[in-house]
């Protein structure tokens, strides 16, 4: 199993450089992608009562172990029990998504090459660069929008925790990359490469 992971700041478009590269690749393979999202931490009782504290942007709110030990079951052929996590309760579900070994797994998040204990787990890793104002307008557009979030919470959220995490953990994770993706470019600038290089991993 080929494992793809690709990482960048909130905002960068990782997401949607993983959706279009598993819609061009599941043509010829069978592809899944999997979120680093799904892992993140179930709160404790203590940090419910002050959720406003919790830095959700910060690395240790994820549970990489989890998802290195789910890594190493799907590349000896394994399926796995992908947690589900739910952002109203902050908690994971008791329902998983269930996952089969595929051809070529995409895994799409902020700290996948920031952890070194995953790293050897890649087979290719690639980092979405985007400017901050860019970011910072995509997550603006989203949250207000999508999660009913007020302008004012999303810039004082960015500039707080986000961006901070940002600077510390992830744009330093660039250099564990082997591929560097300009994140304001249209996707057919560099996607016809990145599926070539994919393609060349698995002839």
């Amino acid at each position: 199993m080929l494992v793809i992971a690709i990482a960048g700041g909130s905002g960068s478009g990782k997401t949607s450089v993983a959706s279009r590269l598993a819609d061009a690749i599941s043509s010829d393979h069978q592809c899944d992608v999997l979120c680093e999202d799904s892992y993140y931490k179930t709160l404790t009782p203590e940090q419910h009562a002050n959720i406003s504290e919790v830095n959700f942007d910060h690395p240790d709110a994820l549970d990489h172990e989890q998802l290195r030990l789910d890594l190493l079951q799907l590349k000896d052929g394994n399926n796995v029990a992908i947690p589900t996590y739910c952002y109203k309760t902050h908690s994971r579900l008791t329902e998983t998504r269930a996952m089969q070994a595929c051809d070529v797994l995409i895994l799409e998040g902020l700290h996948l090459l920031h952890r070194a204990s995953l790293l050897p787990l890649y087979d290719m890793a690639v980092f979405v660069d985007t400017p901050t104002d860019v970011r910072l307008a995509r997550r603006l557009a989203r949250d207000v929008s999508e999660r009913q979030r007020s302008p004012e919470s999303v810039h004082y959220q960015f500039n707080t925790t986000v961006e901070p995490c940002h600077q510390a953990f992830i744009q330093p994770s660039k250099k564990n990359a082997c591929v560097t993706i300009n994140g304001t470019l249209p996707f057919n600038d560099f996607m016809p490469d990145l599926i070539t290089q994919v393609s060349g991993k698995l002839s």
